[in-house]
């Protein structure tokens, strides 16, 4: 067994060849707080990366994640780098289920896009349905009966491997890649094995083309946000048909059903998300009926105000957009004031943390309060 540098990531294949620069752009590293990697993944879209959910399950990892790209030899800064946080993670929803790993899939949403270049690039992967698992463009390819024989497998799955050469431990989210033509195709997700490499013993791979619709979703959806109209709920059970809103230019979530006022309630609940005044890779609520007034954090309560050219605006109306407990679910993170959230407490609104510093910050439905779902725009 040799060690081999392969986008970045000491990958242990047995029997492989080593890997030169440039030659696979597509694939990143996902290190741990200490700058340990612990996983690979794959280059989707400059905001997205593929890789296996179950990297993704030890909050202990996630806390303080980040995913290098550019990366080819680990043990030097070669300055081809470039390392980003984590904005959201999206877990298949039916990961795990029925059989252990089976829809080992997930995307990350990078907090910051990354800047395309000859070291740096995305990979296409299958737009439909494609069954990998019966093409040529698989080597090494594995008979279904003898995988079922060394583990449980789905049809969602992709057995390889088996003479010598496989997958180990850390390559976990890596790209299986098929050619397609004379092109380059995401297949196949590293996923698990039995053993590393063991003669006659293949190792388990998620088949991308079984999840083309859902990653397609995934993307559009997230991208489809920014610049259109939108209108944001409040999630706190017991608090029905609410929405973040304005009232004199202060934050307030209000009840556009029982309102006197309906039309204007509607349209005070309606926003624009636009790139963040401060970051453009983060988020911005541009008000429905006060075109050119945004929302911002001032002595911690949200207000509307315009903007007045200051930094301190752009910083104070800027907000990370963080997935929520589900789907469709986001919190809103101060840019300025990171573990600081958009919650809304006695039917203010608030940037708050659970510190307990005082009553908005209260440990109390917090989670719930600071979650918000976005929906299609109340006025139009």
């Amino acid at each position: 067994m040799q060690n081999y540098s392969l986008g970045g990531v000491t990958l242990n294949i047995l029997l492989g060849s080593n890997a030169i620069p440039n030659e696979f752009p597509y694939q990143v590293n996902l290190r741990d707080i200490n700058n340990q990697i612990f996983c690979g993944g794959s280059i989707l879209a400059p905001l997205f990366i593929l890789t296996a959910a179950h990297c993704l399950q030890d909050p202990k990892i996630l806390n303080g994640m980040t995913v290098v790209a550019g990366d080819h030899t680990i043990s030097k800064d070669e300055g081809t780098e470039q390392s980003r946080k984590v904005g959201r993670i999206h877990n298949h929803p039916s990961y795990d289920k029925p059989t252990r790993y089976n829809n080992d899939i997930a995307i990350i949403q990078l907090d910051k896009k990354l800047e395309l270049n000859t070291f740096v690039q995305p990979i296409p992967w299958p737009k439909i349905a494609t069954d990998f698992a019966d093409s040529n463009s698989l080597e090494r390819q594995v008979s279904t009966s003898l995988c079922h024989r060394k583990a449980v497998i789905s049809n969602n799955m992709i057995c390889l491997g088996g003479d010598g050469r496989d997958s180990c431990q850390g390559d976990s989210g890596g790209p299986v890649v098929c050619n397609d033509g004379n092109n380059k195709v995401l297949c196949g997700v590293v996923s698990f094995g039995i053993s590393c490499g063991m003669t006659g013993v293949p190792g388990v791979y998620t088949d991308v083309s079984k999840y083309s619709t859902w990653i397609e979703k995934i993307i559009s959806n997230e991208q489809n946000v920014l610049n259109s109209w939108k209108s944001i709920r409040v999630t706190t059970p017991g608090i029905t048909d609410h929405y973040l809103g304005h009232k004199d230019f202060k934050g307030w979530i209000l009840n556009h059903v029982t309102s006197t006022q309906s039309q204007n309630g509607r349209e005070s609940s309606t926003w624009r998300l636009i790139p963040g005044l401060a970051n453009k890779q983060l988020v911005t609520l541009e008000s429905f009926n006060y075109p050119g007034q945004y929302l911002r954090h001032r002595n911690w309560r949200i207000e509307l105000s315009h903007d007045d050219g200051s930094t301190l605006l752009k910083l104070d109306a800027t907000f990370y957009l963080r997935k929520g407990e589900n789907p469709g679910e986001f919190k809103f993170e101060s840019y300025n004031y990171p573990q600081r959230f958009i919650r809304h407490y006695n039917g203010e609104v608030w940037i708050a943390d659970s510190s307990r510093y005082d009553s908005k910050d209260s440990p109390h439905l917090f989670k719930e309060d600071t979650t918000w779902k976005i929906v299609d725009a109340l006025a139009s």
